[in-house]
């Protein structure tokens, strides 16, 4: 089943989000590394803690891969975005 009208303009961006978070690339990832720091997801996640941030960080490099990312995101450590702006 195909989407019209405005039900395939209101799902645009959030295939377009998913698709820049899954080929590594954000605009939460404001140095382009290809990875997100605390303060990066701050931005968009305020009540991201500390203690969050680490348990997200699977790997423990101190920062935080798309794979990771997601992950967080299942696991309800990343709660909805706040626009920026």
């Amino acid at each position: 089943m195909a989407l019209r009208g405005a039900a395939f303009w209101t799902a645009v961006p959030a295939v377009l989000a998913a698709a820049a978070v899954m080929a590594g690339g954000s605009a939460i990832d404001s140095d382009g590394d290809g990875s997100y720091s605390l303060e990066e997801l701050q931005v968009f996640y305020p009540s991201l803690t500390e203690a969050d941030y680490s348990k997200i960080d699977t790997d423990g490099s101190g920062s935080i891969s798309p794979a990771e990312f997601r992950r967080g995101q299942d696991d309800g450590h990343l709660r909805e975005p706040v626009s920026e702006g």
